[in-house]
């Protein structure tokens, strides 16, 4: 039956078989790698993609936060003047206090709105990776160094590295961050938007107690680079190294001036908050000095760009 069958229909002989096989599995084996290269070239384009989003993303709120740094500053200084100006009024002069008083009102609405928005831009900062790796602030892409790995089989190869924050510089940014987001919870229950009750002012003391967590991380971390460059070798530094060398300490060494500022007067609020007594019959006086000195301090620092 077989062969009757082979006989009356030649192209079902086994051998005529052969040539159209090959030529099916040539063809699906073409098509098996075109399908290969275009899922490898899509996959490339979308971690292009992904990698532009994340830098555009962290150049972003890099800039939004320096921003509203500096908007916080002016707004810090306005509030402190005044709370400096209300001390030194007359209390007859109601119409004189009510103003200065609607003038503190508004700044301290506008910072803590500012602070809230900043909350947003210090997220995505977390979770795209600028708070644990150093960020080239103009492009938004990580800063790369290479360092030597050894491969199994006992060669070394160069790879390019991103550059990790120290520990302090970590823990200063997440805890501002911290600080910020519980400050902002506040700031809901003050424009009533939520109720805290009697937890208002414990967590207002938390967001403080953080901030100054957060400043002494700082403070550290800058002294710890000051003594790292001072004892640094400067024999064979060329003369543009040295005069780099020299602008990164005064930059270190003001930022170290402005955290401990920060320092203190985060110490001084909280004594305000719940001892007030430490600071006697001039507290308010007191903690509108050193806020001013704070902000003052951080507002050159912001629009210098240390």
């Amino acid at each position: 039956m077989t062969t009757s069958l082979c006989s009356k229909f030649p192209s079902l002989r086994p051998g005529a078989f052969s040539p159209l096989l090959k030529t099916c599995c040539n063809k699906i084996r073409q098509n098996t790698e075109d399908v290969q290269d275009n899922v490898t070239s899509c996959s490339s384009k979308i971690q292009q993609i992904q990698q532009n989003c994340s830098n555009k993303c962290r150049k972003e709120m890099m800039k939004l936060h320096d921003g509203l740094c500096l908007l916080g500053d002016t707004l810090g200084t306005v509030g402190a003047a005044t709370m400096i100006a209300k001390t030194a009024t007359d209390a007859n002069a109601l119409s004189t206090l009510n103003k200065l008083s609607s003038l503190e009102t508004a700044c301290g609405i506008a910072m803590g709105a500012s602070s809230c928005v900043d909350v947003a831009a210090l997220g995505v900062q977390l979770f795209t990776g600028a708070m644990f790796y150093e960020v080239d602030a103009q492009t938004g892409n990580f800063v790369l160094q290479t360092k030597t790995v050894q491969l199994e089989d006992g060669t070394q190869r160069v790879v390019p590295s991103r550059v990790l924050r120290s520990p302090l510089c970590i823990a200063g940014k997440i805890t501002r961050l911290a600080s910020k987001a519980i400050g902002s919870v506040v700031f809901a229950d003050e424009l009533k938007l939520v109720s805290l009750g009697k937890r208002a002012a414990t967590l207002g003391g938390v967001a403080s107690c953080l901030s100054a967590v957060s400043s002494a991380c700082c403070a550290a971390d800058d002294a710890v680079d000051i003594v790292s460059l001072v004892r640094s070798p400067t024999g064979d530094l060329s003369t543009e190294e040295l005069s780099e060398r020299r602008q990164t300490l005064r930059m270190k060494f003001f930022a170290l001036l402005c955290n401990l500022v920060d320092l203190v007067t985060e110490g001084v609020c909280l004594c305000l908050s719940f001892v007030p007594a430490l600071l006697g019959s001039h507290a308010l006086l007191i903690v509108g000095i050193f806020l001013l000195l704070s902000a003052v301090f951080n507002f050159v620092r912001d629009f210098v760009g240390f």
